[in-house]
């Protein structure tokens, strides 16, 4: 996501976008399904809600951005560039601190209960 708003910065071309909106009208129910799976696991719920915190952060942080490059300045851009570094850094670590392995053997219980 971060590729796709760097090009759209780059360019102001809204077809960098495209793939930017998609993936984010996938992450609420994603993180919702993660909550539900997880609702159990008191330390998990702890990580993915740090996760969704992150996520939601770097979102209205974009969101705030605006689709409109056109006017930003390339020093504007370079700073908004390093903001955004340090909002995906943060998600990306968000994510390291999920116990993947444990979540999807859950799931697969889950699937082989019904």
């Amino acid at each position: 996501m971060g590729n796709c708003r760097r090009g759209f910065k780059s360019t102001n071309e809204k077809v960098f976008l495209e793939p930017y909106h998609i993936a984010f009208s996938k992450i609420e129910p994603a993180m919702a399904n993660t909550y539900a799976l997880l609702s159990e696991d008191q330390a998990q719920l702890k990580e993915i809600n740090q996760l969704q915190k992150s996520v939601r952060d770097i979102k209205k942080f974009w969101k705030n951005l605006g689709d409109d490059a056109s006017k930003k300045t390339r020093e504007i851009i370079i700073g908004i560039n390093t903001v955004e570094k340090g909002k995906m850094d943060l998600v990306k670590w968000n994510v390291s601190t999920i116990n993947w392995n444990a979540l999807n053997t859950w799931y697969r219980t889950i699937l082989n209960l019904h």
